[in-house]
């Protein structure tokens, strides 16, 4: 899981049009320089797209939805994924969840100082 070759620049991957990371805010829209410098800013989602610069060992794509904040928020699976069909991985808040398959349309209510890992299937 997570095999990379080199360091991720929020670009597209070598021989794809894919960025290798995305971050986005919670709503599912992407994150902006003023969203990275709120000081109140404690959640995002990272989008990892699975080329790892070697196609000879190429990863699944994952979300890494992040809640730092003491409260719950709802995050949003980002549009450019909701076509997919994305699975729990790892949930803190609930380590028995996994693997469960998620709605990508149906918001997803995290508990405070929460992590969830959903993979592309």
């Amino acid at each position: 899981m997570f095999p990379r070759r080199q360091f991720l620049h929020g670009t597209p991957a070598p021989d794809t049009t894919r960025d290798d990371v995305d971050c986005y805010r919670p709503d599912g829209l992407p994150m902006t320089p003023p969203d990275w410098s709120a000081p109140f800013a404690r959640a995002l989602t990272m989008a990892l797209s699975g080329d790892t610069g070697d196609p000879k060992r190429p990863d699944d794509p994952f979300l890494l939805m992040i809640n730092a904040w003491w409260e719950p928020l709802d995050f949003s699976v980002p549009d450019p994924q909701r076509d997919a069909r994305w699975h729990v991985e790892v949930d803190t808040e609930n380590p028995e969840a996994a693997p469960l398959a998620l709605d990508p349309a149906a918001p997803v209510t995290m508990g405070g100082r929460s992590l969830l890992l959903l993979r592309r299937i």
